[in-house]
Parts: structure tokens; C-alpha cells; sequence
């Protein structure tokens, strides 16, 4: 017990060093004078506050709290939840709008687009900004396609004569500004075979005023291919060598076939040495030949006789004729 009364006779002491105890107070009275030694503080100490807009005095009494941030929109202090846009730049969730005044959008948890010092909602900004499909005229938001100078939706950029839809990196064809598939672009301003009427596309022959696929250039007598050969034209059309010197050639009068190689000149007309024969009896007749086209001199004895320009031999004259 002793011992307990000399720690509270100690405990008086510390607390009340003159030896009187302190004097008590009313609550109200004692936070009213808090309250105006605050103020009083306050109003002495407005000019030692620093650069950042803290009170040193707030500051070394453990009560820091900061100044109001400004929201970029309204200019006024941001005291809740903000929204840092456009640089940095603070706005009240409610001031963050699209800036197009039709619309007025809360951008608040929706996907925006800045152009300082404005910000636009999705459908503003496209409408505004963004580029158009040449087929459909409205704003394109996502992919795009880049052709002929113009911007398309994907599923706007089509052949515009059967309509196929252009896949990625698909060749198309380009006439008077529209896409054309190649198989119609082909069908509608590419040269055709003159043979088999179809499209020319890649590698092709011209020859006698008209084109060709290779496979389709041949004789067109015999059909022979002639894309490695040399070729004869007659009439437009090209034929191999053998076929043009059997259309060309003159006829034997007698059989009709053309007159290849060696020829008889006889009573104006022009045979095969043998189809030279008596025109009544059928014998052949042993004649002056000459090679055709050189004019030679005639060759052997004067063996028929003429009569209307058809030969005989010398019995079937006398028998006919004499």
C-alpha cells in the first residue's frame, strides 16, 4: 500500500507541477476555443502556405489533405470518383461526355476517341471522322477495304456483275471504276479465240488479222496444230503447206486434184501426166510435159491430135474426125 500512494503522489506532481490542479472546463467552451485558435492560425498563416496549395501548419499537426483537383470540363473541384482523359486530364464521371450537342453521351465505361481538346462517342466520331463505304454510304467502324480509290465494308466489295464477294487478297479486275471478278471481266472486255470463242487470257497468237489460243491455231483444213510450224494464209485462214498448195494449186482438168509437182500443158488445159488420156478411149497418152511454173521446153513427140480442147489419139481422131 505504501508503495502504491508514492506512484499516485508521483503521477500528481507530473501532471499539476505548481501544485494546483488544472481548472476545469465545459467541453463546449473548450472546442469554441479550439475552433478560433484554428481559425486564428489560419488567418495568421495564409502566407506561409506552400507551392502545392498544403497547409504547413494542417501539415505539422497530421491532418494533410490536399486541394480539389479541377475537372477539365466544369472547372469545378473533383471531391469523388474522377476520370483521367485526353492527356491526363481530369473530368467528374458525369462531365465526361461525347462532345457532339446531339448526342451528349455519359463516355463513362464506353469506348471513346479523343480529338483535343474533344472527346466523341463511337457512332459520333465515325459519323464525323470516319471513313465511308462507296457502296453503301455509311460510316465504316471496323475493317475495311482499300480499292479503286475507295473504301468498302468487306462484305460491300463485290463483283459487280454476278456479285461474288472479294475474299482477302482475292485478284479482281478493274473496268470504268467497278471490280469485276476475272472470269466475267474475261467474258465481257477480253479478246476471244476466234476458234473457240472463249476469253484469251495469258499467252495467245495473232495471225491473219485475228488472235488464237495456241492450242486453237491449226490447219484449217487439216487441223494440224501450227503454234511451232510456219503456216500459209488463204482467205483469212491459215493452213500447213500441204493444204495450202492443194487449195491454191491449179486442178487437173481431168481428175480435178490439185496440180503438184509435174504437169501436163496441153490444148490449154493443165493434167496430171496420167490423167493425160484420150478423151474417147482412155489410153494415155505419151505427151510434151513441162514442169509447172518454169515453162520448159516440151518433151518428146506430138501424140495426140485436138479437137475442142480435148486431146485424142491419132486412131480415135481418124475413126471420130476423119
Amino acid at each position: 500500500m505504501d508503495e502504491l500512494d508514492d506512484l499516485l503522489c508521483e503521477l500528481q506532481e507530473f501532471a499539476a507541477p505548481s501544485g494546483e490542479p488544472p481548472p476545469l472546463t465545459d467541453d463546449s467552451d473548450h472546442h469554441s476555443s479550439k475552433n478560433d485558435n484554428t481559425a486564428n492560425n489560419n488567418a495568421d498563416d495564409d502566407d506561409h502556405h506552400d507551392d502545392d496549395g498544403i497547409d504547413p501548419v494542417a501539415a505539422a499537426s497530421g491532418s494533410l489533405v490536399p486541394s480539389a483537383t479541377p475537372c477539365f470540363a466544369c472547372n469545378r473541384p473533383i471531391s469523388g470518383a474522377s476520370l483521367l482523359a485526353l492527356g491526363d486530364r481530369s473530368f467528374h464521371q458525369d462531365c465526361f461526355r461525347c462532345c457532339n450537342d446531339t448526342c451528349k453521351r455519359r463516355l463513362a465505361g464506353l469506348p471513346y476517341f479523343e480529338m483535343f481538346p474533344d472527346v466523341y462517342c463511337e457512332g459520333c466520331y465515325h459519323e464525323k471522322f470516319g471513313k465511308r463505304c462507296a457502296y453503301c454510304e455509311q460510316p465504316i467502324k471496323e475493317r475495311l477495304i482499300s480499292a479503286l480509290g475507295k473504301s468498302f465494308h468487306p462484305e460491300h466489295f463485290f463483283c459487280c456483275q454476278c456479285g461474288k464477294t472479294f475474299g482477302v487478297d482475292e485478284q479482281f479486275m478493274e473496268a470504268d471504276g467497278m471490280p469485276y471478278c476475272p472470269e466475267d471481266f474475261m467474258a465481257l472486255f477480253a479478246y476471244g479465240c476466234s476458234k473457240c470463242k472463249k476469253p484469251l487470257v495469258g499467252d495467245y497468237i495473232t495471225a491473219t488479222g485475228k488472235r488464237f489460243h495456241r492450242e486453237c491455231f491449226g490447219c484449217m483444213a487439216c487441223k494440224r496444230p501450227l503454234a511451232t510450224d510456219g503456216f500459209f494464209e488463204h482467205d483469212g485462214n491459215p493452213y500447213c503447206e500441204r493444204d495450202y498448195h492443194i487449195l491454191t494449186a491449179p486442178k487437173c482438168a481431168t481428175c480435178d486434184g490439185p496440180l503438184i509437182g509435174r504437169a501436163v500443158n496441153a490444148c490449154g488445159k493443165r493434167y496430171h501426166p496420167e490423167c493425160f488420156q484420150c478423151c474417147f478411149c482412155k489410153i494415155e497418152l505419151e505427151l510434151p510435159t513441162v514442169e509447172p511454173g518454169w515453162g520448159g521446153p516440151t518433151k518428146g513427140k506430138q501424140g495426140f491430135r485436138a479437137k475442142d480442147q480435148n486431146p485424142y489419139c491419132h486412131p480415135c481422131f481418124l475413126k471420130l474426125y476423119a
